[in-house]
């Protein structure tokens, strides 16, 4: 049982991840622009965020949200991104932003 918890902490960890990944990059932001947005004193938090090696605290969750002019549930709901989410987001890294999410969702746990 505890392992299995352990599996889904992990997979939760990565989509968070993978979401701030790919809003980072649709908004053409490198980590450290994204990390002072978000208060971060540099982008290694971003990293292991993106890495699905640490949670975001919950109040930067928001903060991210409103940054990214998302619902805050839309981050914190362990399932990947959907085009429906970005409605309205397009620019300039959209289509591979698209092509993340689709790698994201094979690479939830069955």
């Amino acid at each position: 049982m505890e392992n299995n918890h352990k599996e889904t902490t992990l997979a939760t960890r990565r989509i968070l991840g993978q979401k701030i990944k790919a809003l980072r990059l649709l908004h053409g932001l490198t980590q450290e622009q994204l990390a002072l947005e978000l208060g971060y004193q540099g982008s290694s938090a971003i990293s292991q965020v993106e890495n699905g090696e640490i949670f975001m605290k919950q109040d930067v969750v928001y903060r991210a949200a409103k940054f990214f002019r998302i619902p805050a549930a839309a981050l914190m709901i362990p399932e990947p991104l959907t085009e429906e989410d970005l409605k309205g987001k397009e620019g300039p890294h959209y289509k591979s932003v698209l092509a993340l999410i689709d790698i994201a969702a094979q690479d939830l746990p069955k």
